[in-house]
């Protein structure tokens, strides 16, 4: 609920692991637990309103860390926005 703008969402969501893979960004090459998130967000005021928020996430247990993220949201059957994230530098203290 957002009570500034006085709007609220029915939210489902389902959480799996995906797949084992193994990743390369600039921070290095990393064997990952790909995690997938779907949101799924109703309006209980009009129900026909709604979207849906698809995250990937590459889990990497060696570092405790994600090494890649990417989300999708869809509305109306459309892509509404995309981005992706991924891992620069990583060091040990």
């Amino acid at each position: 609920m957002n009570s500034a703008a006085g709007v609220s969402w029915k939210r489902s969501t389902a959480s799996k692991v995906v797949a084992q893979e193994t990743v390369t960004t600039r921070a290095g090459t990393f064997d990952t637990f790909k995690i997938e998130v779907t949101c799924d967000f109703q309006s209980p005021k009009n129900p026909a309103k709604k979207f849906q928020e698809v995250l990937q996430t590459w889990y990497a247990p060696s570092i405790d860390h994600w090494v890649k993220q990417s989300s999708v949201t869809r509305a109306d059957g459309r892509v509404r926005s995309k981005v992706t994230s991924e891992l620069v530098d990583y060091g040990r203290r």
